[in-house]
């Protein structure tokens, strides 16, 4: 862990650890480091999976003797041919995939697939690398996993802290590095396909048989629901899909287990019923129906019954004259609309004004200010209110 620990070879063997937070992170790191061992050791005879000779703590850290390999990694060995035909790439897998589904019995799971963690030896063989993130879950504890992921090759339940993780889980990081194998590109991210899925089946973009394609893509499937659950059923439909070229499984092509988008979901049809049938028909009548029925039928005569009893072939036909009003257009006459008379809207009366309110506006319409015509309408009225008490005194 560079950064967080260093060792001084002159001075000792032993590596020297950071205090803090640094500390805590490198013991839980050198823990991963032996469960990975412990895993391996498990699995040591197993012709798919890089064999471990021993492990063990020494010097303040943990080692790993793991056994030489000759070759270079798939992700190495693609960049140099771009893709493989799609039988040689499940002949070489079949190793791996077997021996997957020992480690799945011993309810162990990898979690992270892919073409960097699958070496490709010198002689032929793959063996798959790197059990750091494998996990040992139970039936009751498949939804309390740690959240790692490689983009491409991670399925949707990988980017949730509570998604159900099982077989299917490396069931779906297996058949993304199979299709990047035979196409060449790496599938959409899950969660990019969970919005939109634009994963094109490897029938249209290699020359990947149909059969082989449909169980690959049924393996992509975005729901663990619609894939195998298991390595053994993928490795059963794969040999199927080699021995019939008719084979076919899981979803149609083109379909990875989730609802389509908006824009390819076939509109709903809209059925209307036909029309009623009246006397004299044997005229062509069109109109819409399901389940792929004609959709123009001519009706004889004689299969049309009329309310009496009789056949149209037998009932008169009638002139529009002879019709009821109800058949005869020409014989309804037109009421004319009258339009709807418009309320009428009684004026408002107007309260009376007084005579100190009228003088009090002559006075501010000829700009004496508000102030200055109060004091004068007071004086005006006083004058007036003198002036009558004279008046009645004399009289």
């Amino acid at each position: 862990m560079k950064g967080f620990v260093n060792r001084n070879s002159t001075a000792s063997l032993d590596v020297s650890v950071s205090s803090g937070t640094d500390a805590e992170l490198f013991e839980r790191n050198r823990e991963k480091f032996l469960d990975e061992a412990r895993v391996l050791a498990r699995f040591d005879r197993e012709a798919g999976i890089v064999r471990i000779q021993d492990f063990f703590e020494e010097n303040n850290t943990a080692y790993m003797v793991m056994e030489f390999l000759e070759g270079k990694t798939l992700r190495d060995h693609l960049k140099e041919t771009g893709t493989i035909p799609a039988q040689q790439v499940i002949s070489l897998m079949w190793p791996l995939m077997h021996s997957l589904e020992r480690v799945h019995q011993q309810n162990i799971i990898h979690r992270d697939i892919s073409p960097d963690n699958i070496m490709v030896l010198n002689d032929g063989r793959v063996q798959i690398l790197d059990f750091g993130a494998a996990r040992e879950v139970s039936k009751n504890d498949v939804r309390s996993l740690s959240v790692i992921l490689k983009p491409g090759y991670a399925p949707e339940e990988q980017y949730r802290t509570r998604g159900r993780q099982g077989p299917w889980t490396d069931v779906y990081a297996l058949c993304a590095t199979m299709y990047r194998c035979i196409s060449g590109t790496v599938p959409d991210e899950s969660m990019e396909r969970m919005f939109e899925d634009k994963l094109q089946p490897l029938s249209r973009v290699s020359n990947c048989p149909e059969s082989v394609s449909s169980v690959i893509m049924k393996g992509l499937s975005l729901r663990q629901e619609g894939r195998y659950q298991s390595v053994d059923l993928l490795q059963k439909d794969l040999e199927k899909a080699l021995k019939e070229p008719s084979f076919r499984t899981g979803p149609p092509a083109g379909h990875s287990g989730n609802r389509p988008p908006a824009q390819n979901r076939p509109a709903p049809q809209t059925v209307r019923t036909a029309p009623q049938i009246r006397a004299g028909a044997g005229s062509q009548t069109s109109y819409s129906v399901p389940s792929g029925r004609p959709v123009n039928q001519q009706y004889p005569k004689a299969a049309v019954q009329q309310p009496s009893g009789q056949t149209a072939a037998a009932y008169p036909q009638r002139t529009a004259a002879q019709r009821p009003a109800a058949q005869n257009p020409s014989a309804i006459r037109s009421v004319p609309v009258q339009p709807a008379a418009k309320p009428q809207v009684q004026p408002q009366k107007k309260a009376p004004v007084s005579k100190k309110r009228k003088t009090k506006r002559i006075l501010m319409a000829v700009g004496i200010p508000a102030a200055a015509i109060a004091t004068m309408v007071a004086l005006v009225f006083a004058g007036l209110a003198i002036i009558e008490s004279i008046d009645t005194k004399a009289e």
